[in-house]
């Protein structure tokens, strides 16, 4: 009966235009408050701060914004060109330049 409760609230949540991944979270926390209470609430942000402390976790989002920004400011275009320029007279050049990169 708890998970059609839990699930009912993430469908409800759905329904009114709360972005999923939200909806989960808040069916997650719904679901540890009625099972263990609301001492569990202290676990929850424990967890949340040892894992947003992970360098893996955090590596993949300063990766993809770095992405981003080199992709707006244009340096990706003028590096390419430069190691495309530089790697020109080798065989695969194109390939060679892109890993080069």
């Amino acid at each position: 009966m708890l998970m059609l409760g839990i699930f009912a609230a993430l469908v409800a949540m759905i329904c009114i235009n709360i972005p999923i991944a939200i909806g989960l979270a808040l069916a997650g926390v719904l679901g540890l408050l009625l099972t263990e209470g609301p001492s569990s609430l202290v676990t929850i942000a424990l967890d949340m701060y040892s894992g947003s402390t992970k360098f893996s976790l955090i590596a993949i989002p300063m990766f993809v914004l770095m992405g981003a920004i080199l992709e707006r400011s244009g340096i990706a275009e003028r590096l390419f060109k430069v190691m495309q320029i530089w790697m020109s007279r080798l065989p695969g050049g194109l390939a060679v330049a892109t890993i080069a990169m």
